[in-house]
């Protein structure tokens, strides 16, 4: 397993930020009683860490620290950025490679534990985390700022790991990866701060991404939106050619200061999909939607590209006499597993 999760680290690490330029890899597998010497790194030599008879489909130990380990190479070996005064330009990129890397070969909702129904995965337990710590520190802060361990481990580990995979979704894989090879490129052994990596990104994606890192790398900004309510009356329209029937009204909320741009999916009785968009600063956003049909579902972020927002489970609303609802209980009956092994797990 030990092998497996290196062969797949040199391959995607390679495909994605640049071929690994040491000659050799050198893994040690510590015993149980100096098991705290497990999890470490150095140019060429890592320390991992597992325990003998962990079934294959619990990836804790043996696959994910092995590939986290092995990254480190890249990030913070290859890049030698400062992880003391800026810790997310090491752990938080490392982590979000790790994190895409079990993904790839695992399955994104699937990449720690993959037991019949139960299943739980790296994005799923940051996103836990995310919840539960919300504005406590922030990304970019000197190690010795942040005021508990916890703090530092969630801001520089799991939140970076959010940030960047949010900015993957925006901006989309394919550019995504042009930004990572030439951010390699261009900094390989060179220590670049955050700031190079920002002008990286504008560079390659030709857009302005001061609202986004001011936001969630600069500050504790908190993004949530909902679906605030749907209403449907009568539509009357002075075309008589025109069989639009209803008027459908459907209110989107944001909830706090961060701001995203969203989309909505919006689902008609007949099955019509139409899909909203909403860009702005305001609290608050209405849609009239005419057609011959009544509203019975609507989702915000159908695609799920904005993994910093905290509150997943307001996304959604349905119409209470559709039968949309089986779905919902259906998908609150697994998000409640998921959380249940990600208590168990962690």
């Amino acid at each position: 397993r030990y092998f497996k999760s290196i062969d797949y680290a040199l391959k995607y690490y390679g495909e994605w930020f640049m071929p690994y330029p040491y000659p050799k890899i050198t893994m040690v597998d510590p015993p149980l009683r100096a098991l705290a010497a497990g999890g470490m790194e150095y140019p060429m030599f890592i320390t991992c860490g597992s325990i003998w008879g962990i079934p294959d489909n619990i990836r804790l130990g043996p696959e994910i620290v092995t590939i986290h380990e092995f990254g480190h190479n890249y990030f913070q070996g290859i890049i030698a950025s400062n992880e003391f005064e800026e810790a997310w330009l090491d752990e938080g990129m490392n982590t979000y490679a790790e994190h895409k890397i079990t993904s790839e070969v695992w399955g994104e909702w699937s990449s720690v534990l993959d037991i019949g129904i139960a299943q739980s995965g790296n994005y799923a337990a940051a996103h836990e985390g995310l919840i539960k710590m919300q504005r406590k520190g922030k990304i970019y802060q000197k190690s010795w700022e942040y005021l508990t361990r916890g703090e530092y481990g969630f801001n520089s580990y799991d939140k970076s790991s959010l940030l960047l995979k949010t900015l993957e979704n925006y901006l989309g894989w394919e550019v995504m990866k042009k930004v990572w090879k030439e951010y390699f490129r261009r900094f390989a052994f060179k220590h670049p701060k955050t700031e190079d990596f920002i002008k990286t990104v504008e560079d390659i994606s030709g857009k302005n991404m001061s609202w986004f890192f001011d936001q969630y790398l600069y500050s504790d900004a908190v993004v949530d939106y909902k679906v605030r309510w749907v209403k449907t009356k009568p539509y009357k329209s002075k075309d008589s050619t025109d069989t639009r029937k209803y008027l459908n009204e459907v209110c989107l909320m944001r909830t706090s200061d961060g701001t995203f741009p969203i989309e909505a999916q919006v689902v008609f009785s007949n099955n019509d999909t139409i899909l909203v968009k909403w860009n702005d600063k305001n609290s608050s956003k209405i849609f009239e939607l005419p057609h011959e049909e009544k509203v019975i579902e609507v989702n915000v972020d159908p695609e799920m590209k904005n993994y910093l927002d905290i509150n997943w489970t307001n996304n959604s609303w349905r119409r209470s006499n559709s039968m949309a609802w089986l779905k919902y209980l259906e998908k609150r009956y697994i998000y409640l597993l998921q959380n249940l092994f990600l208590i168990i797990t962690h």
